[in-house]
């Protein structure tokens, strides 16, 4: 995490890691207590929490957490309300309960177990608890969407078994860290935990129920093979960050390896370290993140890349570190008047007011691509949506 002191008398601003939000998340259902962010960053003075965009998420004083606006959540199973639920909407009824710890897939041996000890103590009901992490498990391994997917199908197995007992399958934000999960199970109101296993056994997927085992052979035997850079340019707001994020989950879903998912706000922290936001520096940004992409693409893996990229001569260096890579460049078209309608950081007003130079969009010109592979109004679809379209241009691209 960074801290950073925004003006005098003002709490510090915080930028969570992501692991740092899936326990703010956690505080957010009432699975875990405001104090447990307390211990995770060592102090007790009041800060504002932000996500790693610089977006402000909730206000963390020594007493109380007052939440700001709401997470951002991506595309896949993993992220569905109705799986990622409150600790009050699972608690109401009081009745014996065991959950069961995902980690992977359940296993047949695992789900005869939970049917055989569920009979023995006539349990009510049944948590399905699939722990998920917004950092992305290793490649090869099934991904949180795909998790959720096999619990689901789990759920219908259970169902015909036990067919008086109520299964309910729950998306459980996991930071790790020092964080017992039993604990978290049991407020959910479970009062007997069963732990799944957290490695595959050597004959994996064999052992595993049809849900189980289509997840595990899809996250082993991915189709992508060839790396590739995708660039996406567009206005501050315009939701190119958010599409390259739900692209790099749709990836990682489907097994492809090495995806990277290129941070520009930590770029300009690093390799670009020193440079402005005049034409020439913003030029220089783009190339440089555009070289990184292309290293990372030439070791096999799949760089995704999200900068405003105003210049089209940055964007033409960029291409050209890439030579010889598949190369998409996508224009998140969204207008400025929504870009502005939906700022989440003031920074159009700012911009506006004179308070920022050299701002897209306002003081510094935004020059649309005539080259651009795929173009996109954000405004007008999903990320979902955005994002499959163009991980089906990649596939025809990189395939």
């Amino acid at each position: 995490m960074r801290e950073e002191q925004r003006r005098e008398g003002s709490p510090a601003h915080v930028v969570l890691d992501s692991a740092g939000v899936d326990l703010l998340e956690l505080v957010r259902l009432g699975a875990q207590p405001s104090s447990a962010l307390h211990r995770y960053l060592g102090n007790e003075t009041t800060v504002l929490l932000c996500d790693e965009e610089n977006t402000p998420l909730s206000e963390l004083s020594a007493t109380e957490v007052t939440h700001v606006r709401p997470l951002a959540t991506g595309v896949g199973l993993a992220w569905s309300q109705e799986l990622r639920r409150h600790v009050s909407s699972v608690t109401g009824v009081a009745a014996s309960t065991i959950a069961l710890i995902a980690y992977l897939p359940p296993s047949i041996a695992e789900l005869n177990s939970l049917i055989t000890r569920a009979n023995e103590i006539d349990a009510k009901r049944i948590l399905l608890c699939a722990l998920v992490s917004r950092t992305p498990a290793p490649d090869g391994e099934v991904q949180p969407s795909g998790l959720l997917r096999s619990i689901t199908s789990a759920e219908k197995e259970l169902q015909g078994s036990l067919p008086t007992c109520q299964i309910t399958p729950l998306a459980v934000p996991w930071p790790k860290g020092d964080l017992n999960p039993e604990d978290l199970a049991r407020a959910y109101g479970a009062t007997e935990v069963v732990t799944g296993a957290e490695r595959y056994p050597a004959n994996a997927p064999t052992g595993y129920p049809v849900g189980s085992a289509q997840e595990i052979e899809q996250a082993r035997n991915t189709a992508w093979g060839k790396g590739a850079v995708v660039l996406f340019t567009g206005l501050s707001g315009s939701g190119k960050s958010t599409v390259a994020a739900a692209l790099a989950e749709l990836l990682r879903d489907e097994g492809a390896r090495g995806v990277a998912l290129l941070d520009g706000d930590a770029m300009r922290r690093s390799i670009s370290a020193g440079l402005g936001f005049d034409r020439a520096s913003r030029n220089t940004n783009v190339q440089r993140l555009g070289a990184a992409a292309a290293e990372l693409a030439r070791a096999g893996g799949i760089a995704i890349a999200a900068p405003i990229a105003p210049f089209a001569e940055g964007r033409a260096l960029a291409r050209k570190a890439a030579v010889g890579l598949p190369f998409l460049l996508v224009h998140i078209s969204t207008p400025l008047e929504v870009c502005e309608q939906r700022d989440r950081k003031g920074l159009y007003a700012k911009a506006r007011a004179g308070k920022i130079s050299d701002f897209t969009g306002i003081s510094s010109p935004y020059e649309a691509p005539d080259d651009a592979d795929l173009v996109i109004d954000a405004s007008a679809v999903s990320a979902y949506e955005a994002a499959t379209l163009v991980k089906e241009l990649l596939k025809k691209s990189a395939g």
